[in-house]
């Protein structure tokens, strides 16, 4: 059964090249690509059944440059769709399936479907992750502008949470500030406001595991600033906790707030990375001399009472008149 659908597929193969190869009575070029098209496609699927997928994707690239020669964009961007996932699926190679996904985008664009082809330069980011983490990095970023600058920010989300989760794994912490405060903004702009307080508290813990501490004050102002209700919401409370426990040099609640559910309930690589955060320890003089009782908790580690660095926040909202 696979022979014969090999031997087919040839024979289309054959067929189709012909009719790219057409020459008129004079000798010169006339390439009949509605009929290469249709050979290239079966082809195409008699070699797929057959699992012969090198040539099954020779096929698809062939169907896909007649069909941009009859302007059919989309079919061409779908054909270059199908050739990657065969090559990344079943001849891993994941370079050549990165650049057939390249491809498609391309034409996806032209033919003016935008979010399809973030979604092609997305899969090759995926694939190169493995081998070429500069790739997967340009072309995360090539997925992420595509999404912001053709006003698709919704279907853009989940391409900024695995960008920072990709960053995040290869310890490039500084893109991965910059993917969530991407995510921050692109939040806001689509009123999603519980994704908001979530990157909001996602930027503040990459910054303190960069030992930026300072920096995370300024990204928790900042962020309060553009949202007001950040400061009150349960992240926003989780952040002045965890910032509280950090100037105080107290390990155990600093390790309580990482183990809370405001933190463990994030994305995975957030939540592993914040496992490895530790706080300073608390000068030996403060600790020895400070009667004060430590920062109260609730039970379920996450959700903190009001601290110092959430009151000033309070009241700077309610200073500019917010509240």
């Amino acid at each position: 059964m696979s022979d014969g659908k090999a031997r087919e597929g040839a024979e289309f193969l054959a067929n189709g090249y012909k009719a790219v190869n057409k020459k008129s009575l004079f000798g010169k070029p006339k390439p009949d690509y509605d009929i290469a098209a249709h050979d290239f496609e079966n082809a195409a699927n008699c070699f797929r059944s057959a699992r012969v997928y090198d040539k099954a994707v020779e096929a698809l690239v062939q169907a896909a440059n007649a069909q941009r020669e009859l302007q059919a964009l989309f079919m061409a961007a779908k054909s270059y769709e199908s050739a990657a996932s065969l090559v990344a699926q079943h001849l891993n190679r994941p370079a050549d399936a990165a650049q057939h996904y390249r491809d498609a985008s391309r034409y996806f664009l032209a033919h003016g479907t935008p979010e399809r082809a973030a979604e092609m330069l997305e899969k090759a980011a995926q694939l190169m992750e493995a081998t070429s983490a500069d790739d997967a990095e340009q072309l995360y970023d090539a997925a992420c502008a595509m999404y912001i600058d053709e006003d698709k920010r919704r279907f853009g989300v989940d391409c900024h949470k695995r960008a920072t989760g990709f960053a995040i794994r290869q310890h490039r912490l500084a893109k991965a500030l910059a993917y969530s405060r991407q995510l921050t903004q692109l939040m806001l702009r689509i009123d999603n406001l519980m994704g908001f307080a979530k990157q909001g508290l996602i930027s503040v813990l990459i910054l303190l595991a960069m030992g930026r501490v300072d920096d995370a004050h300024a990204q928790f102002r900042e962020d309060t600033a553009a949202l007001p209700s950040f400061g009150t919401a349960e992240e926003g409370r989780a952040v002045g906790a965890i910032f509280d426990a950090w100037e105080a040099g107290d390990a155990d609640a600093f390790n309580a707030l990482m183990r809370g559910r405001h933190v463990l309930y994030l994305d995975n690589d957030v939540a592993r990375m914040a496992q490895q955060i530790r706080a300073p320890a608390a000068p030996a003089s403060a600790a020895a001399g400070s009667g004060a009782p430590p920062p109260q908790r609730n039970a379920d580690l996450g959700t903190v009472e009001p601290s110092s660095t959430q009151i000033e926040i309070q009241q700077q909202i309610e200073d500019e008149g917010f509240l």
